[in-house]
């Protein structure tokens, strides 16, 4: 008894899995220049640094 197996699905599947990973990582990577771009600053803003982050979150 062999099992179906949807190829083409487990193909779009994998493809909108890398897709979700590729935008977390360009999220991660925009978060992490935020905070040096933060951390260069002699005093850190962080209420500025909140915001931005929230402004993010949003869209």
């Amino acid at each position: 008894m062999e099992k179906d197996i949807d190829y083409e699905q487990l193909y779009y599947d994998a493809v909108y899995e890398n897709r979700q990973l590729k935008n977390k990582i360009n999220e991660l990577e925009d978060e992490i220049q935020d905070l040096n771009i933060c951390r260069t600053k002699k005093n850190i803003d962080l209420q500025k640094y909140i915001m931005l982050q929230l402004k993010k979150r949003k869209k």
